[in-house]
Order: C-alpha cells, then sequence, then structure tokens
C-alpha cells in the first residue's frame, strides 16, 4: 500500500517539479484489463512520451485497492 501511494503521488508531483521522480503516468488495473484498456477508460495515452505504470488493483487487498483507487489516474 505504502509503495503504491508513493508511485502515484511521486508521479503527480513530478509535474510540477523537473528533477526526481520521472513524470508518468499511472493507471489502476482490474481483472482481465490490459495495460491499454486501462489507459483508454482512464482517459491516458498510452502512446505519449512518458511511461505508464499499471498498479494490479485485483491483486491487493479490497481495503488497500479502495484506498487507490482516488489517487488514480495520476495523468
Amino acid at each position: 500500500m505504502d509503495r503504491a501511494q508513493q508511485v502515484a503521488w511521486r508521479a503527480g508531483a513530478a509535474k510540477a517539479r523537473a528533477e526526481g521522480f520521472p513524470a508518468v503516468a499511472v493507471v489502476g488495473l482490474d481483472a482481465g484489463q490490459t495495460l491499454r484498456d486501462a489507459c483508454a477508460a482512464a482517459g491516458v495515452d498510452p502512446d505519449a512520451d512518458r511511461a505508464v505504470i499499471g498498479l494490479p488493483l485485483y491483486a491487493m487487498p479490497p481495503g488497500v485497492a479502495m484506498k487507490l483507487r482516488p489517487m488514480l489516474p495520476v495523468r
């Protein structure tokens, strides 16, 4: 939970600062969903000039996934 929250927070903070964590998009993945599908559902362009990190929410305990969902996507 802490690592996933840190990735989402740092990815959002990277937009404001050039140094540190690279500017990436972060999306949540549901069971059976591809990264491209998750990007489309979140309104993130997977072909943009930045990387996309997919957090496998389906593999996390339900309470953790529920806390992370409001933080996503990070564009």
